[in-house]
């Protein structure tokens, strides 16, 4: 077979659908001396459709050497990079795309793919799993929402999270994801957590999410959470969005114990993006709503969070998250929660990463009883797939 029919035979193929039998034939192709940009670039669509996105970039890299298929190759790098998660890559090859394409149909199309990259519409398979070592200064024993009481003891603690989240299908909107965490502390067995949450995502201008999620506490059943949050962009530019959040929580005890809480849960709120190639920034205020049980502890509440993420060098990545609270009682109560953390990661290898992290609580609550401060301090490895 001479290398023109195997080029042929392997572009039958992907037309087909069969990109693993494609990319025998155009390797062949390859071999017996074709390194055309045509080549090239059909191999770009093997490896891209086989998901292996390195020699995908690659192979359409070499392309665009080429006017011929400088263009289109340009694009499918940023569609690669966008299908591997690197943003900052894909969103520069279609900012270039748009701007530079001789035809205007490309263009078009690389602007719109530029606008989805910004607003993280589309989702992708991603997860993580991260086992971390800690030591918390002032073990909080949560023995009901907003009565969580100090034990006046440190102790150390075992830290695992996991999460999951893929599309359904070659829906580029409609997704599910699962999670866990699970604390453990090595003598305070009444301050241990676990948490695991499922749910369905739909992505959008207005995006929703349906999920539901267990708590359990000091190892035993706790409380069960429905919750439903939508998110309407009302604005969003290279460097800047804003929305509206609204969500709805239904609680329900798992456990027969005493501090075992039912009721509704409702938030309105706005939330603020910016974002460069290496910052990102975030701050969102929430008025929260409860009633039933929940009321009896706090029936109105305000929160007003904020992030900062920072690229420092490659591969070392900073991260400052804080959150404020204010909780009021029927009976004159006031909460103020305070909650601030710090992250930084020292990627090892590709999706390996070394994580230390610091966070601080500090309620200050109008019952004496009720006050507490704590500091954690932990690390751990990350590995992101």
């Amino acid at each position: 077979m001479t290398a023109r029919e195997a080029f042929d035979t392997g572009v039958e193929l992907v037309r087909g659908g069969r990109f693993e039998e494609a990319l025998r034939y155009f390797l062949t192709a390859y071999a017996q001396g074709d390194q055309s940009p045509r080549l090239q670039f059909n191999l770009g669509v093997a490896y891209y459709r086989l998901q292996r996105f390195h020699d995908a970039r690659t192979a359409f890299l070499r392309a665009a050497a080429s006017k011929e298929t400088a263009d289109l190759s340009l694009y499918n790098v940023g569609l690669v990079a966008f299908a591997a998660g690197d943003r900052a890559e894909a969103a520069k090859r279609f900012r270039y795309t748009a701007k530079n394409a001789k035809s205007a149909n490309l263009r078009a199309l690389a602007a719109k793919a530029l606008a989805r990259t910004n607003n993280s519409e589309a989702l992708r398979a991603r997860g993580s799993v991260s086992v971390l070592r800690g030591e918390d200064s002032n073990v909080i024993i949560p023995v009901g929402t907003g009565n969580d009481l100090a034990s006046n003891q440190r102790d150390s603690f075992l830290e695992g999270r996991l999460a999951w989240a893929d599309t359904f299908g070659d829906s580029e909107r409609w997704g599910y994801r699962v999670s866990g965490v699970h604390v453990e502390y090595d003598d305070i067995s009444d301050g241990n957590i676990s948490f695991a949450e499922a749910g369905v995502d739909f992505r959008g201008p207005v995006s929703a999410q349906l999920g539901i999620s267990a708590l359990l506490v000091a190892d035993e059943a706790y409380q069960q959470t429905t919750d439903l949050r939508v998110r309407a962009t009302v604005f969003n530019r290279r460097a800047f969005a804003a929305a509206y959040e609204l969500g709805y929580s239904l609680v329900d005890a798992m456990g027969s114990g005493p501090e075992q809480l039912e009721g509704n849960r409702y938030y309105f709120g706005i939330a603020l993006d910016a974002r460069s190639k290496i910052l990102a920034a975030s701050l969102g205020v929430r008025k929260i709503t409860n009633d039933r049980e929940l009321a009896a502890l706090s029936p109105d509440q305000v929160s007003v969070s904020a992030g900062l993420q920072a690229q420092l060098v490659k591969g070392v990545v900073a991260r400052l998250t804080g959150r404020y609270t204010d909780s009021k009682y029927k009976n004159d109560r006031q909460d103020e929660l305070l909650e601030l953390g710090a992250e930084i990661s020292f990627r090892l290898y590709k999706g390996l990463a070394l994580v230390v992290e610091a966070a601080r609580y500090e309620n200050r609550s109008s019952v004496a009883q009720l006050r507490y401060e704590t500091d954690k301090i932990y690390g751990g490895l990350r590995l992101q797939f």
